[in-house]
């Protein structure tokens, strides 16, 4: 879908997947398909009122709404590399700001080349937010360094993203949101308890849905050329009809739906399954009444 974006200048949203055997002279094919079912259209998080009032009457200066932006954002992004742009530019965004709360004079905040000691500039973005961690997150510069790191690989293109560098962005996550939540409790004069309970809160996704996956054998399938888009095999939701949704007192959602699918071709045996997305609001998503209707289409 990315190289397709960058073709059209444009960002797409379909997130059809489907993939057959199409070796020649085969009796049964087998299929795979993937469907993303949504389940609601916001967060289902429950407003602490003792939090909020706290926090709705204060004057917020625009670097730190930035910083409550990107904050945000982290939450509703899916991938964590995302998130951790998304957290760590939240930090930067108050960097500054955490300098005047930190009382860091213009002298300290100044950056020296260590070739030829003159001063790069008078400001260095991450100084505050490395006072930060220092004070609030570990008291040593092993992790804060650790953390830059990173930071400097994602946004320069140093190193490939392989799985073990996506697995310690996963771990240091958690660590920046918090430190992005204590910076802006700090500059908003909120009290440590209600900062605290603030990171305490479980951040479930936005936008919740379920990744269907739907398993077949083709029956009697002579494979088109891939420009006949049309007479391509394909399942089709007919019906997407809720049952049953629960709520619990810790925002967390159990759901029941009834799940229709027509085909245009004929099919063999299925298997299904339903996989949640990372950080969801999910607890449990159930089928029943699963049907297919088989129908060819005049293509």
């Amino acid at each position: 879908m990315s190289l397709i974006d960058f073709t059209t200048s444009s960002y797409s949203s379909s997130s059809f997947v489907s993939s057959y055997e199409a070796s020649p002279d085969l009796k049964t094919r087998r299929y795979k398909q993937v469907f993303h079912i949504p389940t609601q259209e916001r967060n289902i998080a429950v407003i602490n009122e003792g939090i909020f009032e706290e926090i709705f009457d204060k004057r917020i200066e625009e670097r730190i709404l930035r910083g409550i932006s990107w904050l945000r954002k982290g939450y509703l992004e899916q991938k964590y590399v995302d998130k951790f742009i998304a957290f760590w530019t939240g930090l930067e965004s108050i960097s500054e700001l955490l300098c005047d709360s930190f009382e860091i004079s213009t002298e300290d905040r100044k950056r020296i080349c260590n070739k030829c000691g003159n001063v790069i500039d008078k400001r260095i973005s991450s100084l505050g937010t490395k006072i930060l961690f220092l004070r609030e997150i570990e008291k040593n510069n092993t992790l804060f360094g650790r953390i830059r790191g990173v930071r400097g690989k994602l946004l320069h293109g140093g190193g490939p993203l392989s799985e073990k560098f996506v697995r310690e962005i996963r771990t240091y996550n958690p660590l920046i949101r918090r430190a992005l939540i204590i910076g802006i409790g700090k500059l908003l004069e909120i009290s440590d308890e209600t900062v605290k309970s603030v990171i305490r809160r479980k951040t479930n996704s936005y936008s919740d849905r379920v990744k269907i996956i739907i398993k077949t054998n083709l029956v009697d399938f002579n494979p088109p050329g891939i420009e006949y888009f049309t007479k391509q095999p394909r399942l089709d939701i007919e019906s997407n009809k809720l049952l049953k949704r629960e709520v619990d007192d810790q925002g967390k959602l159990s759901i029941t739906k009834d799940l229709k699918i027509k085909t245009n071709v004929n099919i063999r045996g299925i298997t299904l399954e339903a996989w949640k997305l990372d950080g969801t609001s999910i607890a449990s998503f159930k089928i029943t009444g699963f049907k297919i209707r088989a129908k060819k289409q005049d293509n």
